[in-house]
Order: structure tokens, then C-alpha cells, then sequence
């Protein structure tokens, strides 16, 4: 039987709860084998990273411990240059040869999803799941499954909860401004946040 593999990229900057929330629900009603935690190299969407992407790997690592299935690849970040998931499913379908992909994301990622570069090398190496996220542009998103299954006759597989509401964005602002995080993100993230001093500095692009 193929193995069946999750693929959840971002920045991760930082993972937090909402992250392992949604693989776990993906692992489950998707019946994944393994989720691949890949964060981004310089991501094309978001242009604020203000740690090291190794940090950021080191962070998942720290958040991932201890979940069955769950593992972490530094892919992008030795790739280098500018993020495309469409050179990540490109790898991955080469370097596990008979694995069924799936691209996890939110609802609201999938809304823009036919602007990203070359979708339709995406969904010809990979299932897209999506989870709603509150605040979803409902119809958006209807018109994006409707027109993957018509140009590309690829199902968007939809997942049945939505992630609690909960952005790296916020996390940032509340460290910046010293506040708490520890409902936020798994203990050993919050602990090599501020042992590192990161996030010391606010920004203002939003990122979840």
C-alpha cells in the first residue's frame, strides 16, 4: 500500500498549537502515515521573517516531539533561494517515489491558491486538504474547489474542524509586549523563545 504523506509548510514563525491542531486533524481523517513539518526558505508570501530558518526548524522540532507521525525537514532551507511549494511537491514526488501527497492548508491560503506559481504542478503531485479558519471567505473558496475539479479534476479534500484561532502574528506581538503565550504554543516553544530573545522587535504583516 502507498504511503500516505502529509505535507504541511509555512514559515512557522513561530509553530504553534493552531499548526499541530490542523495535522492532527489531517492525520486522522486523512489516514496519513506521516505529516512533514517543511518550513519555508525565503517565503515568497511573506516577507518579515525575523529568525533564522534554522531557529524556525528548530522550534518545529521542539513542537513536534513526541506527536506520532509528525516529523520535520530542513528541504527548503538547504534548497535555498525563494520558497515555491511548487519545487517542494516536485521534490517530494521524485525523492518518495509511489507516496500519495497531500498539501495541508488553511481555508484562507486555499482562497488565494490560483495565484500561487504553477497550482497545476501542485495538484498534479498532490491532493490539496483544507481546513476552515474563522473569518474564511466562504464563497471564495467554493468558487477555487469548483474550478480545481473542472480544470484539473482535483478534489479538494475539506477537514471537518476548524483550527482554534490562533496566529504566529499575535504570538509575536505578545512577546514583543511581554505578555503571555503559554496557551498558545507548546512549552519548549515558549521556553526557546525567550531564552533566545526572539520576536523582541514588533512588525506589522499578518501571518498565521
Amino acid at each position: 500500500m502507498a504511503k500516505r504523506l502529509g505535507i504541511m509548510g509555512g514559515t512557522f514563525n513561530p509553530i504553534h498549537n493552531g499548526h499541530l491542531f490542523v495535522a492532527d486533524i489531517a492525520r486522522r481523517e486523512l489516514d496519513l502515515d506521516e505529516v512533514r513539518f517543511i518550513p519555508t526558505g525565503d517565503s515568497p508570501h511573506k516577507r518579515h521573517v525575523d529568525v533564522s530558518g534554522w531557529q524556525r526548524l528548530d522550534m518545529v522540532r521542539l513542537a513536534i516531539a513526541g506527536h506520532e507521525g509528525f516529523t520535520a525537514s530542513d528541504m527548503e532551507l538547504r534548497r535555498g533561494g525563494r520558497s515555491y511549494t511548487c519545487d517542494t511537491v516536485r521534490q517530494l514526488h521524485m525523492t518518495e517515489p509511489g507516496s500519495k501527497l497531500f498539501f495541508i492548508m488553511g481555508g484562507d491560503m486555499l482562497a488565494t491558491f490560483t495565484t500561487w506559481r504553477n497550482p497545476d504542478w501542485i495538484v498534479h503531485w498532490a491532493d490539496i486538504a483544507a481546513t476552515p479558519r474563522p473569518g474564511d471567505d466562504g464563497e471564495r473558496i467554493r468558487r477555487v474547489c469548483e474550478y480545481l475539479l473542472m480544470e484539473f479534476t482535483s478534489e479538494v479534500h475539506m477537514l471537518s474542524q476548524c483550527g482554534p484561532d490562533i496566529s504566529s502574528t499575535e504570538i509575536r506581538r505578545r512577546v514583543c509586549a511581554g505578555e503571555d503565550i503559554s496557551m498558545l504554543v507548546p512549552p519548549d516553544v515558549e521556553k526557546y523563545i525567550l531564552e533566545n530573545g526572539l520576536y523582541k522587535a514588533l512588525e506589522t504583516e499578518n501571518d498565521v
